[in-house]
């Protein structure tokens, strides 16, 4: 009998730690909430600016497909801590709608692609978004 509540007693402390360690860690090294990006209809101009130099409009026939690739990014437990990211070269994304400017930025990092988005948060994106992007990129 007291073996029986010995291990039970372990057991629960082992879980409660476990369960604390996270609730700390998540503390620390919060997940970026969702991305926000608009909605296509409302999207009346995308430009992309290559390291700051070079501005490419993007067509109406890539919208879709950009904004899509936003959408899928997902969240990571990276802050984004200055205007511009510091991992060099990067693409600047601007989304115009007649209610806000969206500003994102692209790059890659090791084997990854990256969204970041100044003071909200970094996020993991498929390649694809890339594709888009060096299209434009391509034809200067």
């Amino acid at each position: 009998m007291k073996k029986k509540f010995m291990t039970s007693g372990i057991i629960l402390i082992i879980i409660l730690s476990i369960s604390c360690g996270y609730s700390v860690f998540n503390d620390f090294f919060p997940k970026a909430s969702q991305i926000i990006c608009p909605n296509i209809e409302s999207v009346f101009s995308a430009t992309v600016t290559y390291n700051d130099d070079n501005t490419f409009i993007i067509s109406n026939s890539d919208f879709e497909k950009l904004i899509f690739n936003i959408n899928n990014a997902k969240p990571t437990r990276k802050q984004s801590l200055n205007d511009n990211p510091t991992i060099k070269p990067y693409y600047a994304i601007e989304i115009k709608t007649f209610a806000k400017k969206y500003h994102y930025f692209v790059y890659e990092e090791g084997s990854q692609v990256y969204i970041e988005i100044p003071y909200e948060g970094i996020y993991r994106a498929d390649y694809p978004i890339l594709d888009v992007i060096m299209k434009y990129d391509d034809q200067k």
